[in-house]
């Protein structure tokens, strides 16, 4: 069964035939309907080889270019060519080669005490969120925490919750370890981190 990178290969051999032209605007909605398509039942064909889904991408553009990943990969690498749709979708088949060639080279899982627990569940400093209408400490209700080292040297936070077997990178985390690190001391006072790395190969990151 196809990935989606999979298709994309495909595309790039003749663009008219599959999204009717030959403009990165026409092939970032063309991708948006098949991520529609995919999205509930058929979630593996988003990742790449290496375990990284297509959802990072915006990330991955963001970083590479300076630039905010809310603006979309799209508009980023338009940004790039000053709008030149055909220039654009050249340079967005060159990025997504180099996306898909990004490994995860090292993984940490914060070792949460009781203690850790307790302090997130109790301190008054810690950030908060909202959750289905109530106020809760942030992080309470993810099952682990992960930090990751790419091979592009990023360093993100992940988190995973318990409805789910994947990483969801906190893209409002800032991706230098020290910074991590402090930020998670605002939820669970001192931590320590676990050596992860024996288990990257059952990882998927989105």
């Amino acid at each position: 069964m196809d990935t989606i990178f999979d298709l994309i290969e495909k595309i790039k051999l003749r663009p008219p035939m599959y999204i009717g032209s030959n403009k990165l605007s026409d092939m970032h909605t063309f991708l948006l309907g098949y991520r529609s398509a995919v999205i509930e039942n058929q979630y593996e064909r988003l990742f790449t080889d290496n375990g990284i889904s297509f959802q990072y991408f915006n990330f991955f553009v963001g970083r590479k270019y300076n630039c905010s990943s809310f603006m979309g990969y799209a508009n980023i690498i338009l940004k790039q060519t000053e709008n030149d749709e055909e220039k654009a979708l050249r340079l967005f088949f060159n990025v997504i080669k180099e996306f898909e060639e990004l490994e995860i080279k090292s993984i940490w899982e914060l070792d949460l005490s009781e203690e850790n627990r307790h302090y997130n569940r109790t301190e008054p400093s810690v950030p908060k969120i909202l959750h289905d209408g109530d106020e809760k400490p942030l992080y309470s209700d993810n099952e682990n925490i992960y930090k990751i080292k790419l091979s592009d040297d990023t360093i993100c936070l992940a988190v995973k919750d318990k409805d789910t077997k994947y990483l969801h990178i906190d893209c409002d985390v800032v991706v230098f370890e020290k910074d991590i690190d402090e930020y998670l001391k605002k939820c669970f006072g001192e931590i320590k981190w676990k050596d992860f790395s024996g288990e990257i190969s059952e990882i998927k990151l989105m």
